[in-house]
């Protein structure tokens, strides 16, 4: 999954499933949830 934040403020949301990063883009998963840097993008792919 591509997850794309445009805001100038970094943000956070809800994410269902068992994901994991694939590439260090400073994006962070803690929890049930993403925090995506300002201006930035997160590179994700679902666990089995």
């Amino acid at each position: 999954m591509l997850a794309f934040n445009f805001s100038d403020q970094a943000q956070t949301v809800p994410l269902e499933g068992n994901w994991r990063m694939l590439m260090e883009t400073g994006a962070r998963i803690e929890k049930n949830r993403i925090t995506l840097p300002r201006e930035g993008f997160g590179i994700l792919v679902l666990s089995a």
